[in-house]
């Protein structure tokens, strides 16, 4: 008889454990939604225990946008996320930063992506100005520096920078359409 009350005792704790833990991982994943995907994204990195990759092929692999959350990404979040990819420092380890650039672009997803979007050079002009301007000349750190410094290295890119030709000239066209008109 005792062992009977023990069995249901120990059920009870069992399936009471299972229901709360369930309820914790939906609220989780509730938390989780209204995250932005470039949110969703730091957070995954946040998550990895780097120690335990071999190497860089394997951070490299790692470290890649699920493809759940980059098929949700606008280009600003793209720019969000190469500012948290943490082996972006890969660009400034080859002979050219034009080298860096087309290595990282080949092992990391969310950069060959960026590199596809029709207005990636305008996100990354935003983006650059909004560091800036949210901080005073004394007070930027150094974080802020070099997401300025890759940005950069990102606009002097072929791909970024026949974007930049392409919106020049738009803007060349608008003026001397409304020089025209006057």
């Amino acid at each position: 008889m005792k062992k009977l009350r023990i069995h249901k005792r120990l059920t009870a704790l069992t399936a009471s454990l299972v229901l709360l833990f369930s309820c914790v991982g939906f609220s989780a994943s509730a938390e989780q939604s209204n995250l932005t995907p470039a949110e969703q994204y730091a957070a995954y990195i946040d998550s990895l225990d780097w120690p335990s990759y071999n190497g860089h092929v394997g951070m490299v692999e790692a470290a890649q946008i699920p493809e759940s959350i980059l098929n949700q990404m606008s280009t600003e979040d793209l720019v969000d996320a190469f500012l948290v990819y943490p082996l972006r420092v890969d660009l400034i380890a080859w002979d050219t930063y034009e080298l860096g650039f087309q290595m990282v672009r080949r092992q990391f997803n969310g950069l060959d992506t960026l590199s596809n979007c029709p207005d990636g050079t305008i996100k990354i002009l935003k983006k650059m100005q909004s560091i800036s301007s949210a901080t005073s000349v004394n007070d930027v750190n150094s974080d802020q520096s070099m997401d300025l410094f890759f940005l950069e290295i990102l606009l002097v890119q072929p791909e970024f920078m026949s974007q930049f030709s392409k919106l020049l000239n738009s803007v060349i066209q608008q003026s001397s359409v409304a020089l025209k008109s006057k």
